[in-house]
């Protein structure tokens, strides 16, 4: 095959490819993974910063896969990371559109609301344990306050449950018709 047919592959064939060249570290590829019975619960995020480093070396390549990389990068998202920025970009460029994994705040559930609002057609959601000594009390709203959004694209939540964890899992499972998975697992001090 010459170059010249490399080139003009469609832009949807050259994104398989790279998000193949991705997988093993992509959330969305580790949350569709088979799981196993009888394994720890893995978060699909725990390679997250590596998914980004390749996501964003595809867009320096050239234009082509900048616009490529930038569907990669935006695939997968964390609400703890930069979330003013992201936000705003969600918000305003239609690259809401484009989250496939989303890893929310086991603190801030004001910042997972506002995420998860912005981000229908997510796959992937994790809620990750809670942080050594965080006080829960500061928590800035309560996730009993119903969601009213459904995610019709929603297969798998990974969900580490704490008091004010619970009513946010109860809504993503009655919002999510097609949710083929729910891991969870209690908070390590509740153990």
């Amino acid at each position: 095959m010459s170059n010249e047919t490399f080139l003009h592959l469609p832009a949807e064939v050259w994104l398989h490819i790279l998000a193949l060249a991705t997988e093993d570290c992509s959330p969305v590829a580790l949350a569709c993974a088979e799981w196993p019975q009888y394994q720890p619960i893995v978060d699909p995020f725990s390679d997250i910063r590596h998914f980004w480093r390749d996501a964003r070396s595809f867009s320096l390549v050239n234009k082509h896969w900048n616009t490529l990389g930038t569907d990669l990068l935006y695939g997968c998202v964390s609400v703890e990371q930069h979330f003013d920025m992201l936000h705003g970009v969600l918000a305003r460029h239609g690259a809401a559109k484009l989250v496939r994994a989303v890893r929310l705040s086991s603190t801030r559930f004001d910042r997972n609301r506002i995420m998860l609002a912005h981000c229908p057609s997510v796959q992937t959601i994790v809620l990750p344990d809670v942080p050594p000594y965080a006080d829960l009390p500061w928590i800035s709203n309560s996730p009993e306050t119903p969601l009213g959004i459904h995610f019709p694209t929603l297969k798998y939540i990974y969900w580490t449950e704490t008091q004010v964890s619970n009513g946010l899992l109860r809504q993503l499972v009655d919002a999510s018709p097609n949710l083929e998975g729910a891991l969870s697992r209690r908070h390590k001090q509740s153990q």
